[in-house]
């Protein structure tokens, strides 16, 4: 009885890597796969790296302005420059 799992990671590695004999740390191989695994599941990068962005600068703008509340909407990025920037990619 053999076992399929071995050749079919090493032929996922491959595909991966454009069938190259690279050599990647760890924590650049595993973005490589993460990045390659939300693309393939239909994850919009760009919209999820602004919505990461805004989260933090939310953090940020309520430590520094408690009370002032009217100015949040030009703290946050604006939603448009993630059309923007997909011309780009």
């Amino acid at each position: 009885m053999g076992s399929y799992t071995e050749p079919q990671i090493s032929h996922n590695v491959k595909w991966l890597k454009k069938y190259g004999a690279k050599s990647y740390s760890e924590k650049v191989f595993k973005n490589m796969i993460a990045l390659k695994m939300a693309k393939e599941n239909g994850v919009n990068l760009i919209e999820f790296y602004l919505n990461k962005l805004n989260k933090k600068n939310e953090k940020e703008y309520n430590y520094y302005f408690k009370n002032e509340d009217k100015h949040n909407q030009q703290f946050l990025i604006n939603k448009n420059v993630a059309h923007q920037a997909q011309c780009f990619v």
